[in-house]
Parts: C-alpha cells; sequence; structure tokens
C-alpha cells in the first residue's frame, strides 16, 4: 500500500523507482478532459520518457466537445487515444491524472489499479492502493502539480509543451482567480516566457458551430434564479462540456454566488455548480445533490458529477433533473415553495 506523498519528500525519485523495469505506461485523463487534465498528462509523459525507457501513451474517455478544448488539441497537435480504443491489460503500469481511483469520472477498467495517481483534488482512500500517490494540497491546477516534478528533474519543455501547461494553470484556476496558490502562481509565472501566448490566444477564442449559439439562447431562456442561485436545465446538448462553460458564465451574474447547469448526453445527466461563496464547498455540495447511482467530485468552487439514465423514458429522466434541482435547493436553504425567476426577465 502507497503512503500518499507530501509535496516536500522525494517525489521524483519515488516516480522513477515505481516505474523501474516497466515497459509501456498508458496515462489517463479523465472522462470528459479538460485542458488540466491534458496538460498534466502532457507533462507526465514527458517526465516518465526522457528519464526512462519507458514508452507512454495517454487516453481519454467520454467525448471533448468544448470548442477551446478541441482547439487546444489540434493546434498543439496532441497525441490522445480514446480509451474504447485500449486495451489497458497490454500495458504493465497505468497512471490517472486529474482524477483518482474510486471518483469513477474515468474509463479505468474496475479490475486494475492504477501505478500512479497525481491529482489536486481532495484525497480519497482508493489512492492508498497505488504504489505511488500525490493527491490533494490546496493547489489551484493539477498541471501544477507535475510542473513541480519537471522542474526537480531539470526535464526539457519544449514551447509546445509549455503552451499546454501554461493554458492548464491558466485555465483551470480562471487566471489564478480561483482557488490558486503560492505554487500556482510560481508555476505561472514561470511559463509564461516559454509559452506561445499568441497561440494560447487562438486556443482560447476558437470558432464555434452554430447550435453553441442555439444552446446558450435557450439556457439563458430556461435559467431561474432562487435568491443568490441561478439554475438551467439544458436538456439534450450536443456535448457535456457545455454545462461546465454555462455554469461559469452564469456566476458572473450580478448578485449570484451559486450556479448550477445541467445537460443530458449519451444517456447520461451531467451536472455542473459553480460558486463564489468561499463558506461552502462545491464539492460536498454535490455529493447531497448526486444519488449513489451517480459520479460526482470537486473542491471548494467547483464541482461536477454525472448520473446514469439508462433504462428511464421522458417522465423519469425529468423527474431525476428535477429532484437534483430540489435537492440543490434544499441544501442552500433554499424554501422549497419559493418560486424561481427568470433570469433575463425585463
Amino acid at each position: 500500500m502507497a503512503k500518499v506523498i507530501s509535496i516536500t519528500s522525494g517525489r521524483f525519485e519515488r516516480l522513477l523507482k515505481v516505474l523501474d523495469g516497466k515497459r509501456r505506461l498508458m496515462i489517463l485523463t479523465h472522462d470528459n478532459p479538460d485542458p488540466d487534465s491534458i496538460a498534466s498528462a502532457m507533462g507526465l509523459q514527458q517526465l516518465v520518457q526522457q528519464h526512462t525507457r519507458t514508452k507512454v501513451d495517454i487516453a481519454y474517455g467520454g467525448y471533448i466537445g468544448r470548442a477551446e478544448n478541441r482547439a487546444m488539441i489540434r493546434l498543439l497537435k496532441i497525441d490522445l487515444l480514446h480509451a474504447t480504443r485500449v486495451d489497458f491489460h497490454e500495458y504493465d503500469a497505468t497512471a490517472v491524472v486529474d482524477t483518482q481511483p474510486g471518483a469513477r469520472n474515468h474509463s479505468l477498467p474496475l479490475d486494475i489499479t492504477p501505478t500512479i495517481v497525481v491529482d489536486h483534488h481532495p484525497p480519497r482512500e482508493e489512492s492508498e492502493q497505488a504504489e505511488f500517490a500525490d493527491v490533494g494540497g490546496d493547489y489551484g491546477s493539477t498541471t501544477t502539480k507535475v510542473l513541480e516534478y519537471l522542474r526537480a528533474s531539470q526535464t526539457k519543455i519544449d514551447e509546445t509543451l509549455a503552451t499546454a501547461l501554461f493554458y492548464g494553470v491558466k485555465s483551470d484556476t480562471r487566471d489564478l482567480g480561483r482557488e490558486s496558490n503560492q505554487a500556482d502562481f510560481d508555476a505561472y509565472r514561470f511559463l509564461i516566457d516559454s509559452a506561445d501566448l499568441p497561440l494560447v490566444s487562438e486556443i482560447e477564442h476558437p470558432q464555434v458551430p452554430r447550435e453553441y449559439f442555439r444552446a446558450m439562447v435557450e439556457a439563458f431562456k430556461r435559467a431561474r434564479v432562487y435568491d443568490s442561485a441561478v439554475v438551467v436545465n439544458l436538456g439534450e446538448v450536443y456535448t457535456p462540456d457545455l454545462c461546465a462553460e454555462l455554469s461559469d458564465r452564469l456566476l458572473q451574474a450580478d448578485g449570484i454566488r451559486w450556479s448550477l447547469a445541467m445537460g443530458v448526453h449519451a444517456n447520461q445527466l451531467y451536472v455542473s455548480i459553480r460558486t463564489r461563496d468561499k463558506r461552502r464547498n462545491a464539492g460536498k455540495l454535490i455529493a447531497e445533490v448526486i444519488t449513489e447511482r451517480g459520479m460526482a467530485g470537486g473542491h471548494g468552487a467547483m464541482a461536477g458529477a454525472r448520473q446514469p439514465l439508462i433504462g428511464q423514458g421522458a417522465r423519469a429522466r425529468k423527474q431525476t433533473a428535477a429532484d437534483v434541482i430540489k435537492r440543490f435547493l434544499k441544501a442552500l436553504d433554499v424554501p422549497a415553495d419559493v418560486e424561481g425567476e427568470s433570469l433575463i426577465a425585463s
């Protein structure tokens, strides 16, 4: 059983030790990966390939739909495998980044215990089963953790990797404005000189399909405000990433401290929560909102979940979504008889 390693111990040497003699390593992001998950996987891949003879691949599960994330992969020419095309048993080592065993938001087969776990989210007991686990802390991004390994080991960071790492830190901390520690600030400053900033701008401002605008217009029409909380059920969405993006956007509304956006994609109900309330923890709150059948995780300011809907008809799906909203409002002490008002009512 692994000891969860502190940020001050010899992490790099211990990491290399668990890979001694390993031929192939598969690094797995969380499903529907965001820039932080992708960048931290790239950083870990470079670390291992430069200091060992281990061959390293990166895989993800789910769907990459957000325009910025697709632009990041395309413009940086990132080589990713989809988990459905991977036989994980062909690898003699596995790593999960920006997630942990037990989180259930990744596609690692249940009969495989990851060799390596690197994540900035709160520690889970299951991570102790890994040979190497560096989890938790008050980091704003997993990318920051991985960069510490790269710098400590003097691993070469070319412009492409620096750009990916910079965008990973930048996006997950919202330009250091969300749950950032000193390490995140140091990472941002270190990477900004070597990253391709015009390319970062191009990633951040991609063209989007017309259905994106249709979805946004419909979302704003549907959004309801309950005191300092806003909720919206998007119905069917063309990408689950839309829920997280909209939850971020709704939190910008004047007077709003909590936002919840949900939508259905591929027989799953995706739920995203954001908050400005430093007295409450979004990760803990979402655990109250999602049933045991679902998968939820997060930390102070942001959290996400998905609830399986397979076998449910239209009426049952509608009730499942209504129940999520009901539990969310109850957790925020909003009286059950309060009727929300339209976000955009004149």
